[in-house]
Order: structure tokens, then C-alpha cells, then sequence
């Protein structure tokens, strides 16, 4: 199997035990498996931590055993990377909708301890014969969420380091990913001092990318309705279409110059843990007609490619035409490019997409 890890996201992709069979299908070696699903209702100043402790103690034993089943399905040919998607307490209310654990320092010492049940899980290839051979590597925290300095009682690098040390000295030279806050690549710089200390651990630095929203994300919230196209140029515009954010590659290119400089910096290739846009940015309106999506998908693959990024493209699934109009699956690759949000591929026809991804997970040069 190829070093380079070229995957999807698995999080909303049908069922957790049903994903294995159909990423298969589209040639898929790498999965991105988010650990999520346990609500926290707390108030960060007054909230009972034994309450959580317990609550999330007993959530982590049943994602573990529901990882030992999804790896099961995996054995032999696809390889998992756990992310933790809750960690314990989850997120403050709105607005500030921070990490809770930053706060609570017992909370931050119940996330180390959890990544250690994980990693002592993995090794114990009796109870559990399959994860270690399919997890290839631990995402410590998705997207970190972190509160204003003054408000920080645990500090994120350090966390990082601690939990990294953890769960190598149960499971040596485990493969961890560390992400900046937010998954951000202009907070790529607030981590730069955990190089060095993390210099003698397997770990991989990641970041994830919609860059700009404007696009990626058009049509999703009241905030952005503005009509944005890829690439831009003169004779391909709509007459209204948004003023913003017109791009094409080479600006697409200024959005991960961060994260090229950052990668200068660790000597070793970086992870984007996630990537996608919804599927019904408009099409060019010039030949060759393609939609939006397609072109800019290729064109962020092939400057991942050109880093030797590793990366997982972010996917839900398409349960029905119903379940499309109501934009409950922005990001499907079975339904099609066009700006009808209700479309869906005709049966036995494949989206362009899904052809394009199919390619660049197979390792082949795009279009």
C-alpha cells in the first residue's frame, strides 16, 4: 500500500458499519473516522465533573467497542485514522462555543486518560485482533475550540505533548496527528512551538480547508447567499453573482501558502484532515461547461498533491431526492453538480465528482 494517504471523511457517510463497504467500492484506502455523538448540557462554572467523568468514561468503552467492529470491516485494505470529536464536556453554549476542557483541568486530564484506554485497546490484539492493524493513527482533537487567553487554564500545546507522551508510552511510535485551533491554517503559527518538543514522536500536523466560505460553503446559511463560481474570469460571470472572494487557482494557492511555510518549518508532510464544498456550486458558463465543485476540488488536489500533503475529503451521503432538497447533504458525491439542490444522479450514472475523487484516490493524475 502507497505511504501517501489519500481518503475520506466517514463521519456522516452513511452508517459507521455500513461505510467500509461502500467506500471500498469507489478504490478508498484511508478513512477519517470522527469519535462523536455525546451531548454535553452544562454550564462551564457550575457543572458537576464527576457526572461527566462517568458519562464520558462509558461513552469512550462503547466507541471503542464500535471501533473494533468498523475495523472488522475494514481488515485488510482500509486503514482507519481516529479523531476525537468530543472531547470531555464538549463545547461551552453560543456565542462563545469553546472547549470546555481548556477551563477544567480535570476534564483535560479525562481526554489523556481516554486517548490512553484507546491506545491500550489497540495493542491488546487478543480482544481486539483487527484495530491495531487498521488504525494507522490517532487525530488528537478536531478542530480545537479554545477560549480567550485570560479564560485558559489548560494550555493547548502542552495538553498536546502530554497526551502525545501518554499514548507512546503505551503504544511506541503510534502515529499522532496534531491539529492547530480550529484547524485553521492562519493558526498554523500558534503551534509552532510544539515542534520542537514533539521532535522525538511520530506526529503529523494538520489543517483543514474551506477556504473562502463564500464559495465552499454558499447556500448553507443565511449568511452566505451570494452566487460564487470557480474558477472566475471576465467572460464567466453571473450577473449576480457576489463581488467577493472571485478567485481561481493561483488566489487558492495564497489561502495554504501558510501551511507551505509551516511544512518548511516541521520537514515533513502535513495533513489536511478535511476538505469539500457543496455540491451545487454553479457551473461555468464558458466551455468546457463543468460544475464549480468538480474544479475546485481538482484544483485544491492537485496543490496538495504538489506539497505531498496527505489528505481526507469531507463527504456525507445520499439517503433520498427528498433528504437533497431539504440540503441535508451539501456534500454528497452521488448527487449532481447542478445548482438544483434537489437533483440527484440517475440511477447506474456516476456524478463527475465522484469520477474525479475516484482518480485521486487511486493516486492518478487528474484532469
Amino acid at each position: 500500500m502507497s505511504s501517501r494517504v489519500r481518503g475520506i471523511n466517514t463521519d456522516n457517510l452513511y452508517s459507521p458499519l455500513d461505510s467500509p463497504a461502500k467506500i471500498r467500492n469507489w478504490g478508498v484506502k484511508w478513512a477519517r473516522l470522527g469519535l462523536t455523538g455525546l451531548t454535553f448540557r452544562v454550564d462551564v462554572d457550575t457543572m458537576n465533573v464527576l457526572d461527566i467523568e462517568k458519562a464520558y468514561t462509558e461513552w469512550i468503552a462503547s466507541q471503542i467497542a464500535l471501533v473494533n467492529e468498523i475495523s472488522k470491516r475494514c481488515w485488510p485494505d482500509i486503514k482507519l485514522l481516529l479523531s476525537m470529536g468530543t472531547p470531555p464536556g464538549g463545547y461551552t453554549p453560543l456565542p462563545d462555543s469553546y472547549y470546555v476542557m481548556f477551563k477544567r483541568p480535570k476534564l483535560a486530564d479525562l481526554f489523556v486518560r481516554a486517548w490512553a484506554d484507546i491506545a491500550r485497546a489497540c495493542i491488546d490484539t487478543v480482544k481486539y485482533p483487527t484495530m491495531k492493524g487498521t488504525i494507522y493513527a490517532f487525530d488528537l482533537l478536531n478542530e480545537p475550540s479554545l477560549p480567550e487567553p485570560a479564560l485558559r487554564r489548560v494550555d493547548y500545546p502542552g495538553l498536546m505533548v502530554q497526551t502525545v507522551t501518554k499514548i507512546n508510552n503505551i503504544y511506541p511510535n503510534q502515529r499522532c496527528v496534531v491539529e492547530s485551533p480550529d484547524g485553521s491554517v492562519d493558526k498554523l503559527t500558534a503551534i509552532e512551538r510544539l515542534v520542537p518538543r514533539l521532535a522525538a514522536f511520530n506526529v503529523q500536523y494538520s489543517f483543514h480547508t474551506y477556504a473562502p466560505k463564500s464559495f465552499t460553503f454558499q447556500g448553507l446559511s443565511e449568511w452566505q447567499t451570494g452566487v460564487v463560481k470557480y474558477p472566475y474570469s471576465a467572460t464567466n460571470t453571473y450577473p449576480n453573482e457576489s463581488q467577493i472572494n472571485r478567485f481561481d487557482k493561483a488566489k487558492l494557492r495564497t489561502y495554504t501558502s501558510r501551511a507551505e511555510a509551516f511544512q518548511k518549518l516541521v520537514s515533513k508532510p502535513l495533513l489536511v484532515g478535511e476538505f469539500s464544498a457543496v455540491r451545487w456550486c454553479p457551473p461555468t458558463l464558458v466551455p468546457p461547461i463543468q460544475g464549480s465543485t468538480y474544479n475546485y476540488l481538482r484544483d485544491s488536489i492537485k496543490i496538495f498533491e504538489s506539497n505531498d500533503w496527505d489528505w481526507f475529503y469531507f463527504a456525507d451521503s445520499t439517503v433520498s431526492p427528498e433528504a437533497a432538497a431539504r440540503r441535508s447533504i451539501p456534500f454528497s458525491l452521488e448527487c449532481n453538480e447542478s445548482y438544483d439542490r434537489g437533483a440527484v444522479t440517475p440511477p447506474g450514472k456516476e456524478s463527475p465528482r465522484l469520477t474525479l475523487m475516484k482518480t485521486a484516490w487511486a493516486g492518478k493524475p487528474l484532469p
